[in-house]
């Protein structure tokens, strides 16, 4: 009875007056009373002064704005409406409740999709004719919001979706540094950039057109990234029933500059590109294919899944074995960059960290890099080799294209190895 009671029984006649939060059977806290959060932009009527505070009537709570946080608005005088103003803190031990400022920072573009609120102040038009509003979110300069920036659907104009004094959550999207005048926003959420993207991330996505490349293929799914990443069909589970507009659960397996790649496996932490050696075999799944021109070298390049937190990749036409993209092969590190691991698909016939310095091999040019005065050799060690110019008996200056051509076989001696 006593429980019934409580849920039937009516709001207060101060709590709908003010259009406060109610809920039945429960007696609200001083913070469920406040429709506000801290960090949002509201407008106000000042009800009283002291030497220290204003005293604010806001929507459906009071506030206090300190004076010394009121350097934007000082002096003002009671009955003035000022704004806009912002949250900087609720309080639950004391009435009015919340703390006010008016302080105004200035924006950095290292700020750039960061979520802000703002109020509507004003509607214009922003070259060739495009509409616009300006948006204050508290800063030195007005945010401005392109139309086309409002909603992913055509509107005609800024005016007919929003209103003057209108709060909004906008985000950061562009700042010119050498700009003082303003600063784009939008109300759209951000795109994520593909550098945030770290291999094992997990992602809903939403299962976009079905690509295919030779007798294998993968989705395109759309995880709010500025490009859509390739699921390929063998990364599948074996309950998996994908069609266009899916939901998905995926994780990711590889980023790249302009694109990246998905998987719907959960799998162990990837490998530091600092854990592997020069040799190592490895298995790996080729994740795409193509051609274009390396240090002088033109032919087929390739990007291979070998479980590590750099990308693998195949730069040299000779380190290639006839395979398809989603194959799982063989593969031996080449080489440890910075940036990725060089990879071949040919296996190493001799062990340079188990051969001694001075041993001779037969060498096979397969590159020139004349900015570097130095060619690259193949010696069957699953690594290229360098030969200098200097262990020619050349000088520096000497052009090395006019010395060597690729292809050429030289007998070469092993001078040293870079473990």
């Amino acid at each position: 009875e006593h429980l019934l009671a409580e849920a039937t029984a009516a709001p207060s006649p101060q709590h709908a007056a003010a259009g406060l939060p109610v809920q039945l059977g429960k007696e609200l806290t001083q913070r469920d009373r406040i429709p506000y959060e801290v960090g949002q932009a509201v407008a106000g009527q000042v009800q009283g002064a002291s030497d220290d505070e204003y005293q604010i009537f806001l929507d459906g709570a009071s506030g206090f704005l300190p004076r010394k946080a009121a350097r934007w608005i000082d002096p003002c005088e009671v009955g003035d409406w000022v704004g806009p103003l912002f949250v900087r803190r609720i309080h639950e031990d004391r009435e009015p409740s919340v703390e006010l400022t008016s302080w105004r920072r200035k924006i950095s573009a290292s700020e750039v999709g960061e979520k802000l609120h703002g109020v509507v102040v004003e509607f214009g038009e922003r070259g060739q004719g495009t509409t616009s509003s300006v948006v204050d979110v508290g800063c030195t300069e007005p945010g401005i919001l392109l139309t086309q920036d409002i909603s992913d659907k055509w509107i005609e104009s800024a005016p007919a979706v929003l209103k003057l004094g209108q709060r909004v959550t906008v985000w950061l999207k562009d700042v010119q540094e050498d700009s003082r005048s303003s600063f784009l926003v939008s109300m759209l959420p951000p795109l994520l950039p593909l550098w945030k993207l770290r291999p094992g991330d997990r992602h809903m996505g939403v299962v976009g057109a079905f690509k295919r490349f030779g007798r294998t293929g993968g989705w395109l799914v759309d995880i709010g990234a500025t490009t859509s990443g390739f699921l390929h069909e063998n990364e599948l589970t074996t309950d998996a029933r994908l069609r266009k507009g899916s939901s998905i659960e995926v994780f990711v397996t590889e980023v790249d500059t302009d694109r990246f790649w998905l998987t719907m496996y959960e799998f162990a932490p990837l490998r530091s590109g600092e854990s592997f050696t020069v040799g190592e075999k490895l298995r790996g799944t080729i994740k795409s294919m193509w051609e274009e021109r390396v240090e002088g070298d033109r032919g087929r390049r390739a990007i291979v899944n070998v479980g590590a937190a750099l990308p693998g990749r195949i730069i040299q036409e000779d380190d290639f074995v006839p395979a398809e993209i989603g194959e799982e092969v063989d593969v031996w590190v080449k080489a440890k960059r910075e940036n990725l691991l060089q990879l071949t698909m040919v296996k190493p016939i001799v062990d340079v960290q188990t051969v001694s310095l001075g041993t001779q091999f037969t060498g096979k040019v397969v590159v020139l890099v004349d900015h570097e005065e130095y060619a690259k050799l193949n010696i069957g060690a699953g690594v290229d080799a360098r030969l200098y110019l200097e262990d020619m008996g050349e000088s520096r200056n000497a052009d090395i294209k006019k010395l060597l051509e690729v292809d050429q076989e030289l007998a070469v001696w092993l001078k040293g190895v870079n473990r």
